[in-house]
């Protein structure tokens, strides 16, 4: 458990501990005589500077906070505690005191850069030294609260094929695959009316379809089956190893079947009271 407490004078020693061991293993960018110099200086005012503390049950402090006013001067936590969620109380205690927050950081350390960007702060500027002069950058940031969710059930076409973009740029970086591409077939009426579909795309060596709907009006002529067919025959084409599909229950599992796609997973409750099938139909097994 861990607990937060104003510093007393008998904590200052504790305190270079745990600077000395947060600095030595997240500062290796600074040169020795730096990292000297800069020791003599902490212990000459970190002793007497008031923190905030984060201790365990006996009291032990296991990393500080140095905060004056809206700006947090230092978070330092000791090597033997990272990862744990230490500085993120601290900061959140900090938060609880003040709703506006500053601090700097060491451009270098890319490490704590990305903690405080994970918590909301925001980079504000940047200082082309440290205060007392040396070669090492300072970027400062502010606190701008997380990132809210806010909920949006109307989301248009083009939003939703943005997220269909983005999610397929981590895709294809993710297998080397970019080849995805979209396959599709309709069927029209005299009217030039849309009456049915089959919708998908292949990618990435499987196709998957992802509808295949026919009018009501035009049901039991066999369009369906065209549909499939055609979808299917083109996969084939491109080259895919198999094509995927999903029916609910109450759709059309049993004719998938009859077109040769085999079930590989039955998902119950998927809706309630019914479920979901994913069927596959391969044209050539792995190490064919």
């Amino acid at each position: 458990m861990t607990h937060i407490r104003r510093s007393r004078s008998a904590d200052g020693d504790r305190a270079i501990d745990i600077w000395r061991s947060a600095v030595d293993a997240t500062h290796h960018f600074l040169t020795p005589e730096d990292r000297l110099a800069i020791d003599r200086e902490v212990q000459g005012f970190l002793p007497q500077m008031p923190l905030w503390l984060a201790v365990d049950d006996r009291d032990v402090a296991m990393a500080f906070m140095g905060l004056t006013g809206s700006v947090m001067e230092a978070l330092w936590v000791h090597a033997d505690h990272r990862g744990k969620g230490i500085g993120r109380s601290l900061v959140e205690h900090a938060l609880g005191l003040t709703p506006i927050l500053t601090t700097d950081v060491n451009e270098q350390n890319e490490l704590a850069l990305g903690f405080y960007e994970r918590l909301g702060f925001v980079r504000s500027g940047r200082s082309p030294d440290d205060g007392a002069g040396r070669p090492y950058p300072l970027i400062h940031l502010r606190f701008a609260g997380p990132l809210g969710i806010k909920a949006r059930h109307d989301l248009s076409p083009a939003d939703i094929d943005m997220i269909e973009d983005r999610l397929y740029d981590y895709n294809r970086r993710a297998t080397g695959c970019d080849d995805a591409r979209e396959l599709a077939f309709t069927i029209s009426d005299e009217d030039g009316r849309i009456v049915g579909v089959a919708a998908g795309y292949s990618w990435a060596g499987s196709a998957e379809l992802k509808q295949l709907w026919v009018d009501d009006d035009h049901r039991g002529k066999g369009h369906g089956q065209r549909l499939l067919d055609a979808f299917v025959d083109e996969a084939r084409q491109r080259g895919v190893r198999s094509v995927w599909v999903a029916s609910y229950s109450f759709q059309a599992p049993k004719f998938y079947e009859r077109a040769g796609f085999v079930r590989v997973a039955e998902l119950d409750g998927w809706p309630y009271g019914h479920a979901n099938i994913v069927l596959r139909k391969t044209f050539c097994e792995d190490g064919d």
